[in-house]
């Protein structure tokens, strides 16, 4: 079975799981937790999926596979630690717990981001570099976000509240930034790619093939030519 149509089957289970759950919170109220505690779990679990299935089209369509392939695993991690913080009883544990999960959460992402600027062929220019640039700028602003989450001051942040203005003037700044990139990299790439290349004329090459049918070794060029032995035509393009 291929990635993308795994995954799509799992975020059809997570739905209907989603579902389920909060059908049963409101029949069963004593024994399952409050539907206002599973839905935004049930929306993160959909969409953990979502970035995992944008991670695969990447993977499947040749773009960067180890890298894509990391970012579905880290989702896949922080699915299964969302699941255990649906279970686990205190605020401490689940401050702890929510600081781990940001980590992989940030990482597959990012990854899945970089994957669809990849995708398609980029024009020659300093497209490529307003691409790698925002590259870099999407790297920043996951650190930031990481980085903001692990070390905000647990203890007596309400005192503290400069570092909340400060991280959210460099955490603006920085998705200003990499949002204008991104905008611009789907204009100068993403729209010009989405038209076909114009044909280029060339030039029979010759190569040797195994006719499919009579399985006839045999000579022949580029484009279509017929099997010398069966007659079967055959077109091979080199672009």
């Amino acid at each position: 079975m291929r990635l993308t149509r795994l995954v799509l089957w799992g975020m059809v289970a997570a739905v209907g799981l989603t579902v389920l759950a909060l059908v049963a919170s409101l029949m069963f109220p004593l024994v399952m937790p409050q539907w206002e505690d599973l839905l935004p779990s049930g929306i993160f679990v959909v969409l953990a999926h979502g970035v995992a299935f944008g991670c695969a089209v990447a993977r499947e369509q040749g773009r960067a596979p180890r890298l894509m392939l990391s970012g579905i695993w880290a989702a896949a991690a922080a699915l299964v630690a969302c699941v255990v913080m649906i279970w686990v009883e205190g605020a401490a544990d689940f401050d702890e717990l929510g600081v781990i999960v940001t980590w992989p959460t940030v990482w597959a992402c990012l990854v899945m981001v970089i994957g669809l600027l990849i995708m398609p062929r980029a024009r020659p220019g300093w497209w490529i570099w307003m691409r790698r640039a925002s590259f870099v700028l999407l790297a920043v602003l996951a650190a930031h976000i990481c980085l903001a989450v692990t070390f905000y001051p647990a203890v007596g942040w309400e005192q503290r509240y400069e570092y909340e203005q400060i991280a959210q003037r460099i955490g603006g700044v920085v998705a200003l930034l990499a949002s204008g990139s991104i905008v611009a990299v789907f204009l100068g790439v993403w729209v010009p790619g989405l038209a076909p290349l114009p044909a280029r004329a060339v030039e029979p090459r010759p190569y040797w093939l195994r006719c499919p049918r009579c399985h006839a070794e045999q000579r022949a060029v580029t484009g279509t030519s017929p099997c010398q032995r069966c007659g079967l035509r055959i077109r091979v393009e080199v672009s």
